[in-house]
């Protein structure tokens, strides 16, 4: 019988990154060790997900949560809009179209996020960076009609 291979690695969140302009909350982003991008959003004032969850597995190649991570290029990504739906109230109703533009989105945010993120030590058991301003605002614009 082949022993169960188990790796552990650390989720740190940004606090405060974002906020959509039509928004009363700003989200929290949550940057995984393994690829050293955003793979998580939720609300800021989530506060007890904040606190919970502050790492993932990856037992046997598989990620715990690779049915609800948003990191596209993370070879353990296998999230789909109905995983996503599926994996709590706030994703629920999700579309594939608005999971592609979450993708595409996700790296403009960490474009400007890049030295905060790429200032986190994985050493430490840093769990929550919070912003006071936010320095991600997200404005919607509506489509130019001819």
């Amino acid at each position: 019988m082949n022993a169960e291979r188990q790796e552990r690695y650390k989720i740190t969140w940004l606090s405060n990154a974002v906020k959509a302009e039509n928004k009363k909350h700003s989200g929290a982003l949550g940057i995984c060790e393994y690829s050293k991008k955003i793979s998580f959003v939720i609300p800021s004032e989530d506060i007890m997900t904040l606190i919970v969850l502050h790492d993932l597995y990856i037992i046997n190649g598989e990620c715990e949560e690779g049915r609800n991570c948003l990191c596209k290029p993370c070879p353990y990504n296998k999230t789909t809009a109905s995983s996503l739906g599926a994996s709590s109230k706030r994703w629920r109703g999700v579309r594939a179209g608005q999971l592609e533009n979450i993708h595409r989105l996700l790296p403009e945010i960490e474009r400007v996020l890049k030295k905060e993120i790429e200032s986190i030590d994985w050493r430490k058991k840093q769990i929550i960076l919070h912003f006071e301003k936010v320095p991600f605002k997200i404005v919607w614009e509506s489509p130019k009609r001819d």
